[in-house]
């Protein structure tokens, strides 16, 4: 009995090995029609329906019993990630199709092409024969459709012109002559301030970050904020404004003391970046001259007052890194985009205005080399939020989320900012999502489902996620919907009044809490399925078998984001059950969840974690450190230089 047992295990192991080898041979004239409950499994990619998210998708596949595959995407820069489908001839031709087109190319095809800007794709399909080059064309050309198709695209192909300089994203497949792109990930070893205290350094930097309104600037000595060391009373702060009122008057921009100010506790210095309502505020020749200006006056200030305090010691500015909202054309050392200019001017006049902009470039590096500031640079504004934000965390390396008007994500690898998960916020994560009114989400983005201002508001009038909640407010405090900020809904989940911030009454509370917590319920679902897209592209972020999250930015502030990050882990754990990964919640407090989780590689099981924080955020302050960090680069490769010279 027990040999007859072994023989007919062995006779499946056998059989069950012999369909596997073979698979690629199958097509759909010898296929045994799905079963019941595979149809039922993988009707989910069949449904237009606008609630499906990256999760259902993925979940389908992980429950198909049937014969599987993958689908190998890889960005030309090296970057890569394998998906797993069903056999292309394990299901009939509508779903095969479906699947291409609603997993392969609206998630990971449109994540893979924003996320490595400049990068052309690769796709490679893990079966034999004339079967896989079918398929990949038949991929590639889906993908091509999906991508240049604004009406299918739903507007993707915009966002996808943008992270690249303006050029449609090339797919190739097996065979072809792809063009393999290096990407340079350099790991700096910078100093800590108490160790260039310790060698007599005092290297100043200012950090400069063009919001959608104003701009801010910090000032650091050897990573250390003095801003309020140096402008350390209202006199000495009113000289500076002065000063800068009458040079921006100088060039026709016209401010009053009470635009100008100071913040001691974040140490930055900020005024409007479009100027006054007396002028048109909305060219890009206004916020370079008001840019140029504001950094030229401050360094000045700065090196004025080191001369005053210590006159010989030859101590003055000597780093700068300007961080805004937009892309960078690393081939033309230029801005492509630049803050509220997109939404702002017309279509047409949108390259002239930017053509001026960009001439701070060439005056602030005139600037530079008349003060004999060595490092300047600019670059999206992630770039100053990444090095704040990792900073708070602790963490050299980490994937990052920054939640404002709109949603900014960012990798971090060994302290410098790293291609790989660009333009997040635009990472499609509902992909059956009709196009947004706004035009600043793609349908179906991250977003669009809760990870922006607007995705917010759309969430409060929904009928069913915010249950009237949107005219609830307008009723009770003449909040009209796009008047709704986060932390209006914030302090209603929080059973807080969203003007006095006091307490809701009885029935304020019965009756708009629970809306307010769903709608943030249902947004976090959406962060939790973008967390784990994030896992599967980049894998481990700090030490082996780790990612690190980092959750910022107003919307992630106090009781708002102990809420909202209360159901960012209520989604994870289920998410994760769901799939057998064994979720155990390691820590939890306001600020901080810590899961472990198993998953299976290279037919053993791994236990990974997820160690997600919420930090404040100061983007000029970061930006600030990123100049000190450039100027010790700077440092050490001309140190390095001499060595060869000498060696030589």
């Amino acid at each position: 009995m027990v040999k007859s047992k072994i023989k007919q295990i062995f006779l499946s192991v056998f059989l069950v090995n012999i369909v596997l080898i073979n698979i690629s041979a199958l097509d759909n004239d010898t296929l045994a029609p799905l079963t019941q409950a595979e149809q039922e499994v993988l009707s989910v990619f069949l449904t237009s329906d606008p609630s499906i998210t990256y999760d259902d998708l993925e979940y389908a596949i992980h429950q198909f019993a049937g014969p599987k595959c993958s689908v190998k995407i890889t960005s030309a820069n090296g970057r890569s990630e394998a998906i797993e489908i069903p056999h292309p001839s394990a299901v009939p031709e509508t779903q095969k199709i479906a699947i291409y087109k609603q997993y392969i190319a609206k998630l990971f095809a449109r994540d893979m092409a924003l996320s490595n800007p400049f990068s052309p794709l690769l796709i490679e399909m893990d079966i034999e024969g004339d079967q896989k080059t079918a398929e990949e064309k038949i991929i590639r050309d889906i993908i091509l459709e999906y991508f240049n198709s604004d009406q299918e695209g739903m507007g993707t192909m915009r966002f996808l012109r943008k992270a690249n300089n303006g050029n449609p994203v090339g797919v190739f497949i097996t065979g072809d002559q792809f063009p393999v792109m290096s990407l340079s990930e350099t790991v700096g070893n910078y100093k800590t301030p108490e160790e260039l205290r310790s060698e007599g350094k005092n290297i100043v930097t200012l950090g400069v970050d063009i919001g959608g309104t104003g701009i801010k600037i910090c000032i650091k000595n050897n990573g250390q904020t003095i801003t309020s060391d140096i402008y350390k009373d209202d006199e000495a702060f009113g000289a500076f404004q002065h000063a800068l009122i009458e040079a921006f008057r100088a060039k026709g921009i016209h401010l009053t003391e009470a635009d100008i100010k100071i913040d001691r506790k974040d140490g930055v210095i900020s005024c409007p970046s479009f100027g006054t309502k007396d002028m048109n505020p909305y060219t890009g020749e206004t916020i370079k001259n008001v840019l140029v200006t504001f950094v030229s006056q401050m360094v000045d200030t700065v090196n004025a007052h080191y001369i005053n305090v210590t006159p010989h010691a030859g101590i003055k500015v000597r780093g700068l890194f300007i961080d805004m909202p937009g892309i960078k054309n690393s081939e033309k050392n230029c801005m492509n985009s630049c803050g509220e200019l997109a939404s702002r001017v017309s279509e047409g006049d949108f390259q002239v205005h930017m053509d001026k902009f960009n001439e701070f470039i060439p005056e602030l590096k005139g600037i530079c080399e008349e003060r004999a500031i060595q490092s300047f640079d600019f670059g999206n504004d992630m770039e100053g939020h990444a090095l704040y934000m990792a900073t708070q965390a602790g963490f050299n390396d980490a994937v990052g989320f920054f939640f404002g008007g709109g949603l900014g994500t960012f990798l971090l690898k060994g302290g410098k900012m790293s291609i790989g998960f660009n333009e997040g916020g635009h990472h499609c994560i509902a992909p059956n999502m009709i196009v947004n009114e706004s035009a600043n989400c793609v349908a179906g983005s991250h977003e669009q489902m809760g990870g922006s201002r607007l995705g917010i508001q759309d969430f409060c009038s929904d009928p069913i996620i915010g249950d009237g909640l949107a005219e609830d407010m307008r009723i009770e405090f003449g909040i009209n919907l796009r008047g709704i900020d986060n932390i209006d809904i914030g302090r209603l989940a929080a059973g807080l009044n969203p003007f006095s911030g006091k307490e809701l009454t009885t029935v304020q509370k019965r009756k708009l809490q629970p809306k307010a917590l769903n709608v943030y319920r249902v947004s976090e679902k959406y962060t939790a399925d973008h967390m784990f897209r994030a896992f599967k592209m980049i894998g481990d972020t700090g030490v082996k078998d780790v990612t690190n999250f980092i959750l910022g930015g107003g919307p992630f502030k106090g009781e708002t984001g102990k809420i909202r990050l209360g159901f960012v882990k209520e989604h994870l754990l289920t998410f994760l059950d769901k799939r057998g990964m064994n979720p155990e919640l390691k820590i939890q407090t306001d600020k901080q969840v810590v899961i472990a989780f198993t998953i299976m590689e290279g037919g053993k099981s791994i236990t990974k974690t997820f160690d997600i924080r919420i930090v404040d955020e100061n983007a000029a302050a970061g930006s600030a450190e990123r100049a000190l960090r450039d100027y010790q680069d700077m440092e050490a490769s001309k140190a390095a230089e001499a060595q060869v010279g000498t060696a030589a």
